[in-house]
């Protein structure tokens, strides 16, 4: 006759230790998970929030200087600097129109992608 009893049943509170013990376990690997995806998010929205600012900041820079090139009124010029007046703001009008394509194509497109370009919904 054997003198420990192997039919006999393990106490609930040795059980229970032992379910606290593994689901504690699990939800630590689980937190562990979660920073880790949390943390990458975070520095998802980071990247995002410095390439706007970057990008806000050069939009914002180009506009004021050409803007004003704009707005300010010379004399009325007559024969060649009539000329050249036309073609200062033509020049200014199409990088004013060339750097929001870009500001836009930065906020909008994967990282790799082509920026440099008019987006199909504004072309006519």
């Amino acid at each position: 006759m054997s003198t420990v009893n192997e039919s006999a049943p393990v106490p609930a509170a040795v059980v229970n230790q032992d379910e606290a013990v593994n689901n504690s376990v699990a939800a630590s690997q689980a937190t562990d998970e979660t920073i880790k995806k949390l943390q990458t998010d975070l520095r998802a929205l980071y990247s995002s929030r410095r390439t706007f600012q970057y990008c806000l900041k050069l939009y914002e820079r180009t506009k004021k200087r050409f803007s004003s090139l704009l707005a300010k009124e010379d004399a009325p010029a007559e024969g060649e600097k009539a000329v050249e007046a036309k073609k200062a703001r033509v020049i200014a009008v199409y990088r004013l129109i060339r750097n929001f394509c870009l500001s836009y194509n930065i906020l909008r497109t994967e990282r790799d992608d082509d920026r440099q370009f008019v987006p199909e919904a504004w072309r006519p």
